[in-house]
């Protein structure tokens, strides 16, 4: 027999009829509601079994007195009984001072009974460096698999071959005609002082920007004053001629050249994450 039967068996030797007393009330109250005992078991989430226990007031069978307490509680909350009525009916058939006795029993006697207990292994700790490394090496592999795709896409969208360089744009905003005389010479003709000082000196501060790939390229002058700032398609040349010293940024600057005054600027020492940002002219 458990320790909560002979809790309860103590309990109706001195008290014989107050269990029964507070089952009785509880049926009859649920008569009267029209409640079928199937009914309070669904609306208590306890079983038919446990409900008849309780209105029979033998616990027999039932969880520890608390449990039982709180499911008479429950009950009479159900059936709309007095609260205080129904706790005096509670301490007369579960003693306060016997059933806090019996709860210190019970988790005494279950914190020094180890027969069913089974011993549990620490977790073991390397498995966590385990699990970093693997998800370091994750992200490392995706992220050179991604910079490779973006390499082979962009390669895949030039339309300039590796090794070549894009024609020069031949637009008729930057070309000029010049007319020849008899002798084959390029004919001087004379320029107005106002022309002559709003034209730049020839190749003087030339810079020749060609992109192998799409790209983002922004450039700005001497002033401050930004000149260009777009995206460029692949294989696009671009010339500026008044402004130096450039700020010139390269979005994406693998495979870009720039020409300055003639003679090319090596880009790799500028790169950084793809990017190249340098100054061009000046006092460079």
């Amino acid at each position: 027999m458990s320790e909560t039967a002979n809790t309860i068996e103590t309990q109706t030797e001195t008290a014989p009829n107050h269990a029964a007393e507070l089952g009785a009330h509880l049926r009859s109250r649920r008569e009267s509601y029209n409640f079928s005992v199937g009914e309070v078991a669904e609306r208590l989430k306890i079983s038919t079994k446990q409900v008849e226990a309780l209105e029979s007031g033998d616990y027999t069978g039932l969880p520890e007195a608390v449990f039982i307490r709180g499911f008479i509680r429950s009950y009479g909350r159900l059936l709309e009984m007095d609260a205080a009525e129904l706790q005096t009916q509670l301490d007369t058939v579960f003693p306060p001072a016997a059933e806090a006795a019996h709860r210190s029993a019970t988790v005494a006697s279950s914190q020094f009974d180890f027969r069913d207990q089974q011993v549990r292994k620490p977790f073991p700790k390397w498995i966590f460096g385990v699990l970093a490394v693997a998800a370091i090496g994750t992200a490392i592999y995706a992220w050179q698999s991604k910079s490779t795709a973006d390499t082979q896409r962009a390669e895949s969208n030039s339309s300039v071959p590796v090794g070549q360089v894009a024609p020069p744009n031949l637009g008729s905003g930057n070309m000029a005609v010049v007319p020849m005389d008899a002798s084959g010479q390029a004919a001087v003709t004379p320029a107005s002082d106002t022309a002559a000082a709003s034209a730049p000196a020839a190749g003087n501060q030339e810079m020749v920007i060609t992109v192998r790939y799409r790209s983002a390229l922004h450039v700005v002058d001497a002033g401050g004053k930004i000149i260009f700032s777009q995206i460029v398609p692949a294989g696009s040349e671009h010339r500026f001629d008044s402004g130096a010293p450039y700020q010139v940024t390269i979005g994406y600057a693998a495979g870009a050249t720039l020409n300055y005054q003639g003679s090319d600027i090596p880009l790799q020492s500028h790169i950084r994450n793809k990017s190249a940002t340098l100054t061009v002219g000046g006092s460079e």
